[in-house]
């Protein structure tokens, strides 16, 4: 009975899972049915709407690239759950106001964190942060900017709604919501969840050996506390000073994206019929710097025909850089006045209106396709994480 498979099948580590499925059909059958049940985002987010309010929710995902991240991503992918814990939703400063409408109008109130005038009204904090006067390259543009701590958290927005308490926070970039998640403390909370999938980015050391990587250099009482939040979680951190001893078997420090071998990807059930997130357009390399203090290395891009913006990893930058985007991106018009975009890519010719996100499905399975991913390819197999 699924009562008892649950029951056996909670207590045992994603590894497990996986070998245990692989025992025989049967094993495999139980253990894919018992995934569906426990990955369903509903399980979490109940907490904070209706089932309808969920779909709309993931329905605004879709249409801002918004990411679940910190402690709901990390319930999602541990099947637990932290009675005190607040739904952190990451996004594009540009995109925030569709979810500050929605939240307001499905009871939420916003509760300012600071005392500060500029604050103290959703108004008042868009009026100091106005997400329609952010700088954007002109048409045809490529903007990138190299180096870190260019681009992080623009604004933290605070909603709660009562009998019972919950908390939401918006949590906006400039740039790219994934240029904040991997500024976390540590590695354990590199995880996040869009509309379709859900990707732990250190799956092997979170999940199955609990420890953290931690990215930044003792002191700083901010991220100290957090850190010490998920100590006391179960999560063993790691220090600079015994990094070069432990990691290499753990963590891959070497280009990433998100989607990636190293990642555990889950579809999100049930299942929205809905196009793909652009997400995996996102990548980066995780370096050691002089004084063995690992950091997610970064270059951010942004450009008005692409209508996200994406964090990419010096390598991959290089090659949109020089190679790909002058030379597959043109404006051409149509026998019928239309104006679209050309693009190039592996000598094929596709077509996609500038106003619509063709342009990031294009700008997508293009790098795909230098990564040599397979396009729309599925989950990875049994949705267990490959490596750590």
């Amino acid at each position: 009975p699924e009562t008892i498979d649950d029951s056996l099948l909670d207590a045992l580590s994603p590894g497990s899972l996986l070998r245990y499925s692989r025992t025989c059909k049967t094993a495999h059958s139980i253990v894919q049915d018992y995934m569906k049940r426990a990955f369903r985002v509903d399980r979490l987010l109940s907490r904070y709407f209706t089932p309808a309010e969920i779909i709309r929710f993931r329905e605004l995902q879709h249409l801002t690239g918004a990411l679940i991240s910190g402690s709901t991503a990390v319930q999602f992918f541990d099947r637990d759950t932290y009675p005190d814990s607040d739904l952190d939703v990451y996004v594009e400063h540009r995109f925030v106001r569709t979810l500050t409408n929605w939240l307001v109008k499905i009871g939420y109130k916003y509760t300012p964190l600071s005392d500060s005038a500029d604050m103290a009204t959703l108004n008042a904090a868009f009026a100091a942060n106005p997400p329609e006067q952010e700088p954007t390259p002109h048409p045809g543009a490529i903007s990138i900017f190299a180096g870190q701590d260019y681009f992080k958290s623009s604004l933290v927005l605070n909603f709660e709604k009562r009998h019972p308490q919950r908390t939401i926070q918006l949590i906006t970039s400039l740039i790219c919501p994934l240029q904040c998640i991997l500024d976390f403390h540590s590695t354990c909370v590199m995880n996040v969840i869009a509309h379709d999938k859900a990707y732990s980015f250190f799956p092997k050391a979170t999940f199955e050996e609990r420890r953290s990587l931690r990215c930044y250099r003792e002191g700083d009482g901010n991220r100290d506390a957090a850190a010490h939040k998920y100590t006391l979680r179960g999560w063993s951190m790691i220090n600079e000073s015994s990094i070069r001893k432990q990691v290499q078997n753990v963590f891959l420090f070497d280009k990433r994206h998100v989607g990636d071998r190293a990642c555990w990807t889950l579809r999100v059930h049930p299942a929205l019929e809905l196009p793909d997130s652009f997400v995996e357009g996102n990548s980066w390399s995780m370096v050691l710097s002089r004084n063995a203090l690992p950091f997610m290395k970064t270059t951010v891009m942004a450009v008005r025909e692409l209508k996200f913006r994406y964090t990419l990893s010096p390598q991959e930058a290089r090659l949109v850089r020089v190679h790909f985007w002058h030379h597959m991106l043109s404006l051409n018009e149509a026998s019928d006045g239309t104006r679209y975009f050309a693009i190039y890519c592996c000598g094929v010719v596709l077509h996609a209106d500038r106003k619509s996100s063709d342009m990031d499905a294009f700008f997508l399975r293009t790098l795909k396709k230098y990564r040599g991913d397979k396009v729309d390819g599925p989950e990875n197999p049994g949705g267990h994480p490959k490596s750590g």
